[in-house]
């Protein structure tokens, strides 16, 4: 971000003295508004072992680039004729329509719920562990909370101006289980 020591209040970068503006490239890739998560673990004796996480988070800004995109995702962008550069709408520093802010709208928010238990049992006087793992036990699918390495490109990157239609990418994992089993000699 060119403008990462732009958090003063009187809108001066701390480094340079310039005057901030809202003219920065980058999308904001880990901008929450609101973020709460709960966790809570509960320990059944020395046999078992059960935990919650709930999770909520506002969504992540868009950044609206100068352009259009079909429904299956497909986009124009090329509005001055300079032909493709390549990389522009992955870094998100495309052209922008005049007046159009950086992250101006916002995606989806999203609420998750994940679990696990953990059983230990004595064998032959080793102990042995047998746990399940539930992720997104709501199987809401969730555009906007997850890491998807994604630098500026997926959901958080739409065509238009605000107000357009947002085109939902890049859904984040449906309910998962994961089984594990250890042994502890």
């Amino acid at each position: 971000a060119s403008q990462a020591n732009c958090f003063s209040s009187d809108r001066v970068d701390a480094v340079t003295g310039q005057p901030c503006t809202s003219q920065e490239y980058a999308a904001a890739n880990n901008d929450r508004r609101h973020k709460v998560t709960l966790r809570s673990v509960y320990t059944l004796g020395s046999t078992a072992r059960f935990g919650v996480i709930a999770d909520y988070q506002s969504g992540l800004p868009l950044n609206r680039l100068a352009g259009t995109s079909s429904l299956d995702g497909n986009a124009q962008f090329d509005l001055l004729g300079i032909g493709p550069v390549r990389g522009n709408a992955f870094i998100g520093d495309g052209n922008r329509f005049v007046g159009v802010a950086r992250n101006g709208e916002r995606l989806p928010g999203f609420f998750n719920v994940s679990m696990s238990a953990i059983w230990f049992l004595a064998v032959a006087g080793d102990l042995v562990e047998l746990r399940v793992d539930g992720f997104n036990l709501l199987n809401r699918t969730e555009y906007s909370g997850f890491a998807s390495g994604i630098g500026g490109g997926g959901s958080r990157t739409q065509y238009g101006r605000p107000g357009d239609p947002v085109r939902l990418f890049s859904p984040g994992p449906p309910r998962q289980f994961q089984f594990s089993a250890r042994w502890a000699l």
